[in-house]
């Protein structure tokens, strides 16, 4: 184990130990507050609407404990089996294509996001269904999760390529600054997609108007 995987391994449990904290605090409060009904809001809200919006949160609370710590258990798998497997199978080096390169990460990346689809399907099916918030059918969400799959490979291999290409180049001519241009090529993008986003990948999701 690398004093690196430690220092990692420590920060995820602390971030885990931490949100749970607050996750009890704020479900034990609600428990405290669900027959009470607080005056602040009764003027936009009954009491049938205030018990179901605090089991709500209660419900997304259990949820969001055992998705997070699957999230954490994939976290550990993945920083000490996955990654070491995956480089020893992929060797990976400076004389490596970026493209290749770029291939393999993205794909390391794609297989898991694609490992928490079943915590997606229960929660768009039964959770928000449970409450009624649920408007999509079973065809939509594949479909929606298919479009979200190659755009999501399509965007973290152009932005892996480029970080890739940028640490080659500038590690070279700027070992010491090298990650100063590609925060800054990384900012400008962001700053490109805030504007791409809402015109052009949005609406494939969703049905706007003005």
């Amino acid at each position: 184990m690398t004093l690196l995987q430690i220092l990692l391994l420590l920060l995820l449990g602390t971030k885990y130990l931490f949100e749970r904290i607050l996750s009890l605090l704020n479900a034990r409060t609600i428990r405290s507050k669900l027959k009470e009904f607080p005056k602040e809001v009764r003027a936009y809200m009954d009491i049938e609407d205030w018990e179901k919006c605090s089991e709500y949160t209660l419900s997304k609370s259990r949820f969001a404990m055992v998705e997070e710590f699957y999230s954490l258990s994939l976290s550990f798998f993945i920083l000490f089996f996955g990654l070491p497997w995956t480089f020893r199978v992929w060797p990976v080096d400076r004389f490596t294509p970026v493209w290749e390169t770029s291939f393999l990460v993205t794909s390391l990346v794609i297989v898991i996001q694609l490992s928490g689809l079943v915590f997606d399907w229960f929660r768009q099916f039964h959770l928000e269904q449970k409450f009624g918030f649920n408007n999509q059918t079973h065809r939509l969400w594949f479909f929606d999760k298919v479009k979200e799959t190659l755009l999501s490979f399509v965007f973290f291999f152009l932005m892996i390529g480029l970080l890739v290409l940028l640490y080659r180049e500038c590690s070279i001519l700027s070992p010491n600054y090298w990650w100063f241009w590609s925060f800054g090529a990384v900012f400008f993008l962001q700053l490109v997609l805030m504007v791409l986003w809402p015109r052009f990948i949005l609406p494939l999701f969703n049905t706007l108007s003005p």
